[in-house]
């Protein structure tokens, strides 16, 4: 909403440079949207992904899981970052706030639609929520107990290592 608020006071004045009496509201307008828009995003939005990255990937994967949605957070802020002056050039500043709304709005339809509700559920209820038909079980590829004692010891005598053929 205060993506659209920014917009209309954009459409509507906002910024012209005039220095003249007209667009003093729009200014206004345009300064408590941004405000407003800082302020509901720091209180709800900001922390979200933070919070399903932490539950949605099961423990096996779990860091790769974050470091990849990580990643891909940074190189979207990066992209709407390096994109925003030529989309207001190309665009206008309303237009290009429109369809930030926009793409926003969608996000909220689809995280409304798609993403099942975790609150009072634990970690492994949360996993089950997210498991497909035909998926594995992770216990599968973890690698056969040392029967040797350390690594080290394994590294000394190669025949030791059940991950090296013996020959």
């Amino acid at each position: 909403a205060c993506l659209l608020l920014l917009a209309l006071a954009f459409l509507l004045g906002a910024g012209s440079g005039s220095g003249g009496s007209g667009s003093g509201g729009w200014d206004v307008l345009a300064l408590g949207a941004i405000l407003g828009y800082l302020l509901l995003f720091g209180l709800g939005l900001s922390a979200g992904p933070w919070v399903v990255n932490s539950e949605i990937f099961p423990m096996h994967m779990r860091g790769l899981g974050v470091s990849a949605a990580t990643s891909t957070n940074w190189v979207f802020n990066f992209a709407v970052s390096i994109s925003f002056l030529s989309l207001v050039n190309a665009l206008g500043k309303a237009a290009t706030f429109f369809l930030l709304a926009l793409v926003g709005l969608s996000g909220a339809l689809w995280t409304w639609l798609v993403l099942p509700e975790t609150k009072g559920k634990s970690l492994e209820e949360v996993e089950e929520l997210f498991k497909r038909p035909g998926d594995v079980d992770p216990g599968r590829f973890s690698p056969p107990p040392s029967t040797t004692g350390s690594a080290l010891s394994s590294a000394a005598n190669p025949a030791a290592s059940p991950l090296l053929p013996v020959t």
